[in-house]
């Protein structure tokens, strides 16, 4: 799997959905190309600060989430985030702390 970029699927919500969810986001890494290492299920308002703190050792570079939430930006200072809804992608913010635009796109997988 060389030369893929290792990803991470993180869902903040537990329920009914889990399986719909989790195959979204690894339809979605499917789809960008991304070597997905695991998909984590965690209750909404769960202290994340110890997984993401692992992304940087782990050679995690993307993290794949359903859709936007509160942690975006602690996310965004190491990993790039494809997001389901809005379907589009968030690059990381650079070692000067600029911000890039979210680039949509028309649909990750067709």
């Amino acid at each position: 799997m060389t030369g893929r970029v290792r990803a991470y699927g993180i869902w903040d919500r537990s329920g009914e959905q889990v399986p719909t969810v989790v195959a979204t986001i690894r339809e979605v890494a499917r789809c960008t190309r991304l070597d997905l290492r695991a998909v984590s299920v965690m209750r909404s308002g769960a202290d994340l600060s110890v997984l993401l703190a692992s992304f940087a050792t782990s050679g995690i570079g993307v993290v794949v989430v359903l859709r936007v939430s509160g942690w975006l930006d602690a996310v965004r200072r190491d990993c790039d985030v494809w997001t389901v809804s809005p379907s589009g992608y968030w690059p990381r913010i650079d070692i000067c702390g600029m911000v890039g635009d979210f680039i949509a796109s028309s649909g990750l997988c067709r």
